[in-house]
């Protein structure tokens, strides 16, 4: 029976500690999503958002930052901070439920505490842009983090 228990501990941890995959997901499935949570006709990109699944809401822009301190145990300089919250939105909708997200979607499962839905830009589009590089180093970078986050599944566009 102890064996048992620990053994069960065991697979509890290994689970929670899982780090997140990227996956990529059309960008009509994003958008769907992305529908729910913004009023705007025209909506801004790049745009993070993190959904806690468990109650089923979406993080405020200093929740996702406290979260990817605590989930990735990186020590965020100003300037990774900077482009966090250039690409953390700010939340209009907050309460969406599973069910609501799972109406507009079939890509998306919600088998993780957290989800993260990252509308994200092309390199190729970011070079056309004013400092282009430098953006491309931080959605990279971005990307980076996000991955090594414990509890969260990630999706971008394809």
């Amino acid at each position: 029976m102890k064996q048992l228990s620990t053994l069960l501990l065991i697979l509890f941890f290994s689970f929670n500690s899982v780090q997140a995959n990227n996956i990529k997901v059309p960008m009509q499935e994003l958008n769907n999503i992305y529908a729910l949570q913004e009023d705007r006709q025209k909506p801004s990109f790049p745009a993070l958002f993190i959904y806690d699944t468990q109650n089923e809401r979406y993080l405020t822009q200093q929740e996702v930052l406290n979260y990817l301190r605590i989930a990735t145990e990186i020590e965020f300089t100003d300037d990774t901070l900077a482009f966090i919250r250039l690409y953390a939105k700010p939340v209009i909708k907050r309460n969406v439920s599973i069910e609501q997200i799972s109406n507009v979607t079939n890509a998306i499962e919600f088998n993780t505490p957290y989800v993260a839905f990252y509308h994200n830009i092309t390199n190729a589009m970011w070079k056309r842009a004013d400092e282009g590089d430098k953006y491309i180093r931080g959605q990279s970078r971005l990307i980076e983090i996000l991955e090594s986050a414990d509890n969260i599944q990630v999706y971008t566009f394809m």
